[in-house]
C-alpha cells in the first residue's frame, strides 16, 4: 500500500512538473512580441548554394510536403545527419528517425499551411567545425495550423560541410529557447513521449 502510494504520488508529481515546465516554455515563446531577426555577418559565397537547398528542404517539411525524389529525412538519401537534432519550445527530437516522425505527425495531425514563402534572414554564417566548414542559415517562417492557429517563427538551421542538416531550432516569435536546466530535459522528455505516441497510434 505504501509503495503503491509512493509510486502513484511520484508519477503524478513528475507529470505535473512536466506539464508546468512545458507551459512556462510555451508562455515564454508566445509572450515575445513579434519575430526579431537575428543579425548574422560573414562571407556568404561558400554557403550560398547550400542556403538554397536548406530553404527548399525546410519549406517542404513545414508545408506538409514530401521532400521529393532522391531526398528524405531518413535512409541513404537523407538530407539530415544521423545524429541531427530538432528542437522547439515544446520538444527535442534526436536522430533523423525521430525528426521524420515528428514532421509526419505534423503533416497528418496539424494540417500545416505556409502563409508566405520562408525568407532567409541576413547572411548565411559559416561554421568552422571539427570536420570542416558548414553553415548556419536563419529562415523567417509564417505558418497556419489546424486551419486557424497562425505561428510566426525563426528557424535556425545548421548544416555540415557534407551538406547534411545537423540542427534545426524553431523559435516561436523569434524567442530564444529556454536552455537552462530543467527545460532542456523537459523538451527531451516530450520528444521521446511524442515519438512513441505518434509512431504507435498515428
Amino acid at each position: 500500500m505504501t509503495l503503491n502510494f509512493f509510486l502513484t504520488t511520484s508519477l503524478k508529481t513528475a507529470c505535473l512538473t512536466q506539464v508546468t515546465l512545458t507551459t512556462i516554455s510555451i508562455a515564454h515563446a508566445v509572450q515575445t512580441s513579434g519575430v526579431s531577426p537575428i543579425s548574422a555577418k560573414d562571407n556568404n559565397e561558400l554557403s550560398l548554394p547550400l542556403t538554397h537547398d536548406i530553404k527548399k528542404t525546410i519549406t517542404k517539411m513545414y508545408s506538409g510536403q514530401r521532400l521529393g525524389v532522391g531526398a528524405t529525412i531518413t535512409g541513404p538519401h537523407s538530407v539530415f545527419s544521423r545524429d541531427a537534432v530538432f528542437e522547439d519550445p515544446v520538444a527535442k527530437c534526436v536522430g533523423a528517425e525521430e525528426i521524420s516522425e515528428a514532421f509526419r505527425a505534423l503533416r497528418v495531425c496539424c494540417s500545416p499551411v505556409s502563409l508566405s514563402p520562408p525568407r532567409v534572414v541576413g547572411n548565411a554564417t559559416m561554421l568552422n567545425g571539427g570536420d570542416g566548414i558548414g553553415c548556419m542559415v536563419v529562415l523567417e517562417l509564417r505558418q497556419r495550423y489546424f486551419g486557424w492557429l497562425v505561428v510566426e517563427s525563426l528557424v535556425v538551421v545548421e548544416a555540415g560541410q557534407d551538406g547534411l542538416i545537423r540542427r534545426v531550432e524553431e523559435r516561436w516569435n523569434g524567442a530564444p529557447l529556454l536552455m537552462m536546466f530543467p527545460f532542456s530535459i523537459m523538451r527531451r522528455g516530450n520528444g521521446l513521449v511524442s515519438y512513441f505516441v505518434t509512431s504507435t497510434f498515428v
